[in-house]
């Protein structure tokens, strides 16, 4: 399924034009590219995950809340992240795209994918953390 909000990459909420756009492209011009978020998200709260923490790599994390808002009027109508999270080592960060594997995100162009899966939780192979559905 699909809900009405959507994540939100870039700065100004204008979707990017077609053709092949880089991630280079994508913050040069200030332009966004919207993502739906699917429904139901993959993660239930509680669950430990991985999240890409830019210099830091992959971090463990918990999910805390699904359809993120914070309290900003600079977030447009609509516009949610798919997650907040917190961070094992302390800390809160959230995670803007979820996706399932090998769906690839949709109305992402294919020079964009692997840049924005860096966004998208991945489930944790921590051996102290939850044990997992084989």
């Amino acid at each position: 399924g699909e809900c009405s909000c959507y994540c939100s990459l870039g700065s100004h909420g204008h979707p990017i034009p077609p053709g092949e756009v880089t991630e280079r492209h994508l913050f040069d011009s200030g332009e966004d590219i919207k993502i739906p978020i699917p429904c139901p998200l993959r993660f239930p709260l509680g669950t430990l995950v991985e999240v890409h923490a830019g210099k830091a790599g992959w971090l463990t994390a918990r999910v805390t809340r699904q359809f993120y808002r914070p309290h900003s009027a600079d977030w447009p109508a609509g516009q949610h992240s798919a997650y907040e999270l917190r961070l094992d080592r302390g800390g809160y960060m959230h995670s803007p795209c979820d996706v399932g594997p090998n769906e690839g995100i949709p109305a992402v162009p294919p020079s964009l994918q692997a840049y924005i899966e860096r966004f998208v939780p991945r489930p944790s192979h921590d051996p102290d953390g939850d044990a997992g559905c084989a």
